[in-house]
């Protein structure tokens, strides 16, 4: 009798164990369906100019003078964002992607970008 109750709590457990893996695939799929990548040259520029109209006002930054490193040809970085309470503003919640493009105007060095929500 005792053997049949533990048999039916694990075959229970092991049926709903399946059956929150299966539900969490979508949210897994859409945490690795956004690449991180980086353009660099008239591939960035082009690329940035071709997607800057498509992009929400609300959700824009900049632009600012770079103060970072040295940036010699436009740059496009396109991050996944995984948000942190403990290190990160309240500006960067229910971000999901971060879009920074760097690039010259007139000698100095500017960055503006986007934190996409979708």
């Amino acid at each position: 009798m005792t053997e049949t109750i533990f048999d039916l709590i694990v075959k229970i457990t092991g049926l709903l164990a399946g059956i929150v893996t299966i539900l969490g695939f979508p949210a897994l799929y859409r945490a690795f369906r956004i690449k991180d990548e980086t353009l660099f040259g008239e591939e960035a520029k082009d690329r940035f100019e071709s997607i800057e109209k498509s992009l929400p006002e609300g959700q824009k930054f900049g632009p600012y003078k770079y103060g970072g490193g040295e940036i010699k040809t436009p740059k496009l970085e396109v991050r996944k964002v995984v948000y942190d309470a403990q290190t990160m503003g309240r500006e960067w919640k229910g971000v999901k992607k971060n879009l920074r493009y760097f690039y010259d105007d007139n000698g100095e060095k500017m960055i503006k970008g986007w934190r996409l929500k979708k």
